[in-house]
């Protein structure tokens, strides 16, 4: 299996492409799943649409995040969520798979969407905000204020664990 579940994404991608959409996937890092992705994607005729990035400095992650649409996440694995608590904070909506982390970070409907583990779940959520303007802005707005919850409950744990470390010392 591809590392980070990106079989199932890249078949999402082509049942949305072959849905009449335009959009077009950017696989950012890269690693020993490429040539394997790469394969895929030539299998599924989506090709010519799925771009790979290799390896970003995170000024240039960080830059492809902001400009993009949403964000598709399909890692089933993933224990932290921190790669879509990056794009949320840009901004960038995630379509993610339900699974561990990402459930406490994306609330369904409200600043992500969560779907099921199949490419047509995934292509259908994908869909969904590519398609909706509306949506896809409210989602990005709620993404960018679920982050900063995140980032400042971190902060603030951090200062906690700082303030007893100064007291026991």
């Amino acid at each position: 299996a591809l590392e980070k579940n990106l079989e199932t994404l890249i078949r999402a991608f082509a049942a949305l492409a072959r849905g009449g959409s335009d959009a077009h996937l950017l696989l950012i890092g890269g690693g020993p799943w490429e040539d394997e992705a790469r394969r895929l994607a030539l299998a599924e005729s989506a090709a010519e649409r799925v771009h790979f990035t290799g390896y970003l400095e995170r000024d240039a992650l960080f830059d492809w995040l902001a400009d993009s649409d949403v964000y598709a996440f399909p890692s089933l694995t993933d224990t932290q969520g921190v790669a879509v608590l990056e794009a949320m904070a840009l901004g960038c909506p995630p379509v993610a798979i339900r699974s561990g982390a990402v459930e406490d970070v994306i609330r369904d409907g409200v600043d992500g969407l969560l779907v099921e583990a199949t490419a047509e779940a995934l292509s259908q959520g994908l869909t969904k905000v590519l398609g909706d303007d509306t949506l896809r802005s409210q989602l990005a707005g709620q993404a960018r204020l679920r982050a900063e919850e995140f980032s400042s409950a971190r902060m603030a744990g951090r200062l906690v664990r700082v303030y007893q470390q100064a007291l026991s010392g």
